[in-house]
């Protein structure tokens, strides 16, 4: 009788071995990552785009001259719920996006296929919980920074509704809060990282999103300087990509400029306006592409390191995920 192990014992990968895993799923499944990730920046700027053209509209009829403070006070009550009604559209789709990238991700690195459909399918069967995750998350890492912002916008505001002129001690304050807020923020980035298999767990494990938090902050225990380090080399590669991108937009603009100018021609107001808003057409669309590869790029790391944690912890390889498996 044989003593060899049913299943191959597990060997935890490297942390060179993590990114080029990360890079191998990103090349072989580029299309479909990306896909599933142009939903959240896709339908931010689109709200976002029409917000700012409704509550805006009236500041722009009355060009060519310049809106009194009091008129640009009067747009506060309009923008600031459209703002808030923003936000919580786009926490709930982005919720439904690391759902969705989490099964995709998992099942590529499990060698297992899956299609646009299928990965929002598992999401959208439970939405609300994908949400309320990260709802939770939100307010676990980032809840004191939110108060001190809070704190902060509500002192300019009154300061700005009673006309008075400005204290002294809230030069000084503004600052100082400031820099907590700062500090805050980084607080919460370290909290997240222990938070970052969340939703991978949650899709998976079938876990309610209190077990998911819980779960993620045992499968990160000893890895979250590995998940930091994974997460700032794929920062670094979108940064520079950005960097690229703009200095050969830049370049573009000015040979295009300089042709112009070359053949001495004159655009008419109605055609400045059309390049303009053809621009920023073209503009948000690599944007929005961009915003998505990121994410998909983040998404793949997650979805690995999950895969790795969750296999080093049982210590043997574990049976595939079912595409069954409720989000």
């Amino acid at each position: 009788m044989s003593d060899a192990p049913p299943y191959p014992v597990y060997i935890p990968k490297t942390f060179g071995q993590i990114l080029d895993r990360v890079f191998q799923l990103m090349r072989g499944n580029f299309k479909l990552f990306v896909e599933i990730a142009v939903l959240p920046p896709a339908a931010f700027y689109a709200v976002f785009v029409l917000i700012a053209a409704a509550a805006l509209w009236p500041v722009l009829k009355a060009l060519p001259q310049s809106p009194s403070p009091e008129e640009m006070l009067q747009l506060v009550p309009v923008f600031v719920p459209l703002m808030v009604g923003l936000t919580i559209f786009y926490l709930f789709v982005f919720a439904l996006y690391l759902a969705a990238a989490s099964f995709a991700g998992v099942q590529a690195d499990c060698g297992i296929k899956v299609t646009l459909r299928e990965s929002y399918a598992v999401a959208w069967r439970h939405a609300g919980r994908c949400a309320l995750l990260l709802i939770l998350i939100y307010f676990i890492c980032f809840f004191p920074a939110l108060i001190i912002e809070l704190v902060m916008f509500a002192g300019i505001g009154l300061t700005t509704l009673h006309k008075a002129q400005p204290d002294p001690v809230m030069i000084a304050f503004v600052p100082f809060l400031s820099f907590l807020q700062m500090a805050a923020m980084v607080v919460g980035v370290i909290v997240a990282l222990r938070f970052s298999l969340a939703f991978p767990a949650s899709v998976f494990e079938d876990l309610t999103a209190w077990q998911a938090i819980k779960r993620s902050g045992i499968l990160t225990r000893g890895a979250k300087g590995r998940i930091f380090l994974a997460l700032l080399v794929i920062y670094a590669a979108t940064y520079l990509a950005i960097l690229l991108l703009m200095s050969g937009a830049a370049l573009i603009g000015a040979l295009g400029f300089l042709a112009v100018s070359g053949m001495h021609l004159h655009l008419s107001t109605p055609a400045i306006w059309v390049l303009a808003v053809l621009g920023g057409i073209a503009f948000l669309a690599v944007m929005v592409l961009f915003t998505a590869a990121s994410w998909a790029g983040y998404a793949t790391a997650f979805a690995v390191l999950y895969n790795d944690q969750r296999l080093r912890i049982g210590g043997a390889f574990a049976s595939t995920p079912s595409q069954g498996t409720s989000a």
